[in-house]
């Protein structure tokens, strides 16, 4: 079973204390909610995205109907301030709601969902994830019903009618998994020393045979060398440029041939080592990019090319707001990265036995963190991959202003 990527959502349906009502009958899986609060203990430790759907129904002898007690949420699910709640009034949480456009917004392509009631709002909500073209994952044991009559008139127990339910999402609309099976590809919080040790061992290990398979690869991307070409006209023609995250300093030495003043900085010794053996008429630093040794306004241009490729949601507000400070009013940041939602988990690289992970990001997801940022994003710019020249996924190239 994949990974589940940084940005999955836990989306908690319905977990109200109306449900309690003695009305509502005989329930299955009593072990439900403290399934939703080990849920809600590792996406909230794991810094990943957690909505919360509230149920207010429109018929009056309803235990949800609004201004009664029972809106409340239970005490296992009750959402934090940055959690976003949204209020549904009918089945399924995406109809008359926003949640569809937030998870867009926030580049999230991955769902997990748990809550009540299964073979209703749980139900629902999983079909028109579907339909919408997210992965989802019904949580089984995190989610739960109640015994009801069928249309023949057999009475059902909570169980069956929770299994027969989740039959009708599997494979077509959702994955079935247990609590247990998603906390396993959920992972584990990495710090973010941990993960920066990580990154740049990868680095260090590869920094020879990656400089000699990538130094020269912009002579097979003419797209690339025209947006580079862009970020130096359109920077200020005086102004000092710097290429984040340069391993062996391929931007850095195309912008130093349109004319441009130019340094590099990368996390990776052995990144600045090449970096300093094929331009030794470049100055190359190894500083860390959410803590950049310069003052503000130093530099009127940034080239981030590929440098989030490892960022936490985290980091990228850390990345993007240290960026801007460093940039002149005015100057220009040109981001590029990878376009999806998910992590690619690589066991192999250039050769060599490794163990790391690689982010890829929705544009508007990335759009929306940049101008969080106080940055104001002038253009949005998706290729294609060159065929037999790089890895085979969509680019995203991101120009913004300070």
């Amino acid at each position: 079973m994949r990974t589940l990527p940084s940005s999955a959502a836990l989306i908690l349906i319905d977990l109200q204390k109306a449900i309690d009502d003695p009305s509502w009958g005989k329930r299955n899986n009593p072990e439900a909610e403290a399934n939703v609060s080990r849920l809600l203990e590792r996406w909230r430790s794991t810094s990943r995205p957690v909505a919360h759907i509230r149920h207010l129904s429109r018929f009056p002898d309803s235990t949800y109907r609004d201004g009664q007690p029972g809106v409340e949420f239970k005490e296992s699910a009750l959402p934090r301030a940055s959690e976003p709640v949204f209020t549904k009034s009918c089945a399924s949480a995406f109809i008359g709601t926003t949640l569809a456009g937030w998870l867009r917004a926030e580049g999230i392509g991955d769902l997990v969902i748990a809550g009540v009631i299964t073979n209703n709002s749980v139900e629902a909500t999983a079909r028109g994830a579907g339909d919408l073209g997210f992965r989802t994952i019904v949580v089984s044991d995190a989610t739960f019903t109640f015994a009801r009559t069928d249309y023949q008139g057999r009475s059902r127990t909570a169980d069956e009618v929770h299994a027969m339910s989740l039959a009708n999402l599997e494979g077509e609309y959702a994955t079935i998994c247990t609590c247990e099976q998603v906390l396993q590809i959920a992972g584990t919080e990495t710090s973010r020393k941990e993960q920066e040790g990580l990154s740049t061992g990868l680095y260090d290990f590869v920094a020879p045979q990656y400089a000699e398979k990538f130094f020269h690869e912009l002579e097979a991307k003419p797209f690339d060398r025209m947006i580079l070409e862009r970020l130096a006209n359109d920077s200020g023609a005086r102004g000092l440029l710097c290429d984040i995250g340069c391993g062996p300093g391929e931007v850095a030495a195309y912008l130093h041939s349109l004319g441009r003043e130019v340094i590099g900085v990368d996390l990776s010794e052995g990144m600045i080592a090449e970096a300093h053996r094929l331009s030794p008429h470049i100055t190359f630093h190894r500083e860390d990019m959410l803590a950049l040794p310069f003052g503000d306004g130093h530099f009127s241009g940034i080239a981030a090319f590929y440098a989030i490729v490892h960022c936490s949601a985290g980091d990228l507000e850390k990345a993007f707001a240290e960026w801007h400070r460093v940039l002149k009013k005015g100057g220009l940041l040109l981001l590029s990265f990878h376009i999806g939602s998910t992590r690619v988990h690589l066991e192999e690289f250039l050769g060599k036995k490794v163990s790391a992970d690689f982010l890829f990001f929705e544009p508007e997801f990335i759009a929306a963190k940049v101008h969080q940022a106080g940055f104001t994003v002038e253009d949005v710019c998706i290729r294609y991959p060159y065929p037999d020249v790089e890895y085979e996924s969509k680019r995203c190239y991101l120009l913004a202003r300070a």
